[in-house]
């Protein structure tokens, strides 16, 4: 784990540009691209694994990534409150937003938020040890809770439906709050509801009686049932808890 350490806090990209910070793909030809999937994963990856420092011989130096570093850029992917109602949410680098582009009312273009990634955004904001009270956590979760769902992974549709509600999982437990505020409606228990949502869509093989979850939309690999199941088990053991 102390290497694994070593070899992420490695990844961090520090260039002069407007992924500096964050992390990527292509660690060892630095090339120029970061995004927030990557930089989600990796803030996670130090933020559980810190505790092992503690027993890193005294003869080496202690790894850690740039928080400051790594905060500024997550910043970067969060729409500003000239967004209109993408403000708040996040998107997923600073080329490409994955849900396409709107223009808002001044007539420039903006990315469009995106449910998974909003919450990934959020979350990693909390291991960077923002608190909830920051107007960027509460900004992501108010954009959560206005375009609450768990029929589709908003603004994506079908598409990394299962890592969606696996990251919200993680998002919301780490958040603190049982409750969503919804428009028009009164306040939902998340972890009801998502476990209502995971056992009503899990699939059973009649003949061997296993059970299991599986993407018909195959984007991000869900059609591949070994990852989409490990990410419903890991959504239901938090909302279990």
């Amino acid at each position: 784990i102390q290497d694994a350490r070593k070899f992420v806090a490695g990844a961090q990209y520090m260039g002069d540009d407007m992924y500096k910070g964050g992390f990527g793909y292509d660690r060892d030809t630095k090339r120029a691209y970061t995004d927030l999937l990557n930089t989600y994963y990796s803030a996670e990856a130090m933020k559980t694994t810190a505790s092992v420092e503690d027993t890193r011989p005294p003869t080496e130096k202690k790894v850690d990534i740039d928080w400051n570093e790594t905060v500024k850029f997550i910043e970067k992917m969060q729409n500003k409150p000239e967004s209109g109602d993408q403000a708040g949410g996040f998107f997923y680098n600073p080329k490409d937003p994955k849900a396409g582009t709107s223009t808002n009312q001044a007539g420039v273009v903006i990315f469009r938020s995106y449910g998974s990634i909003t919450y990934a955004g959020m979350l990693a904001l909390i291991h960077a040890n923002v608190g909830r009270d920051d107007v960027r956590v509460r900004s992501a979760f108010e954009w959560a809770a206005k375009h609450w769902s768990l029929d589709e992974n908003p603004g994506m549709g079908a598409q990394g439906i299962y890592f969606f509600y696996n990251v919200l999982a993680k998002c919301l437990k780490a958040y603190g709050q049982d409750l969503v505020p919804v428009k028009d409606k009164d306040p939902i228990n998340w972890k009801a509801e998502a476990a209502r949502k995971l056992v009503s869509v899990q699939k059973i093989d009649d003949k061997p009686g296993q059970g299991y979850w599986k993407n018909a939309n195959n984007s991000y690999w869900e059609g591949n049932a070994v990852l989409v199941t490990a990410y419903a088990l890991r959504a239901l053991e938090l909302v279990a808890k």
